[in-house]
Order: C-alpha cells, then structure tokens, then sequence
C-alpha cells in the first residue's frame, strides 16, 4: 500500500513496511548492539548472540545472560564469548556465564587480575568448546561455582585452559 506525500507528489512512501522497504522483521537491524554495559554480534538467521566484549574496559562485574533483547524486540540466546572479549579488564572482580553459553573463545578473560568468582550456569562446555587460555592471568585464589554435576569434569576442563591451580571449585 503507498501514501503520496503531501509536499512532493511525485515520491511515494511505503505504509506499514520496515526500515529500509524490507517487509521481512529484524533484517534492517545492525548486526552488532549494547545491552547493560556489554556488547554482542547477532546472527539473525539462528536468533543467537555472542558476547564480543564490554561497552567499558573498567567494568567490575560481567554478567552475560540466558537471552538478549534487541532494540525491535528479538529475543537472541546468547550462545558464545569471543576471542579476547574481556581480556584486560583489570577491574572485573567477578563474571556470571549465562545457561545458554555453549563456547567461550580463546583469551576471553585473559589478563583480568581481579577476577575472583566465576559463576557457570550452562552445562555446555566441553575441553574443545573453550578456547586455549580463556582464563589465563586471572586471580589466583578464584573461586569458581559450577552446575550440579559438573564440577570435576569443568575442574579438568577449565585447568587446561588456564585456570589457577589453586582455584576451588564449589
């Protein structure tokens, strides 16, 4: 349906149509977006988000969610942490990974020497889905909280991934 402009006749305006002319929701919508001091990239065919760092280098508490909502509405499952995402906050004292997180890439939270509690929601991670020294230079006496049930196989897991020694497990 069109509606001719009321100052030029001549142009005609799509009615009820998405940004840009496409009728198809959530294509006009960028492919990168911030959500609560975190940044994500979004795969709009598999409705999935990943994690490719925080809107501030200075964030003390990473909290990556189940889902994230875009701007139009989507809902995106929040599925991995990049390469590098956090490496260098120096500041983050503690992250919570959400349930829906399946990877976490290689040097995600390298270098962040504060980093002193780790909350793992998801029962996804596997020794190949979590990347070479994601978590390599954090605090030594970290504590790490795991999922019911899985807190030797994440012991194994995470300590060949750089985890300290020394961290415990709960």
């Amino acid at each position: 349906m069109y509606c001719l402009r009321k100052r030029d006749r001549e142009k005609t305006v799509p009615i009820g149509s998405y940004p840009g002319g496409n009728d198809e929701p959530g294509q006009d919508e960028p492919d990168e977006i911030t959500v609560k001091d975190l940044k994500y990239k979004l795969n709009h065919d598999k409705k999935t988000a990943t994690v490719i760092g925080p809107a501030n280098k200075n964030i003390k508490k990473i909290t990556i969610p189940d889902t994230v909502k875009s701007q139009n509405g989507t809902v995106y499952k929040v599925t991995a942490i990049a390469n590098k995402a956090f490496k260098g906050c120096k500041k983050a004292t503690e992250t919570t990974i959400g349930k829906n997180v399946q990877s976490i890439g290689k040097d995600a939270y390298n270098g962040c020497k504060s980093l002193k509690k780790i909350t793992i929601k998801t029962k996804n991670l596997t020794l190949k889905s979590v990347g070479k020294n994601a978590f390599k230079k954090i605090a030594k006496k970290v504590t790490v909280k795991c999922p019911k049930g899985m807190k030797e196989s994440y012991k194994k897991i995470l300590a060949k991934k750089g985890m300290p020694k020394t961290a415990t497990y709960k």
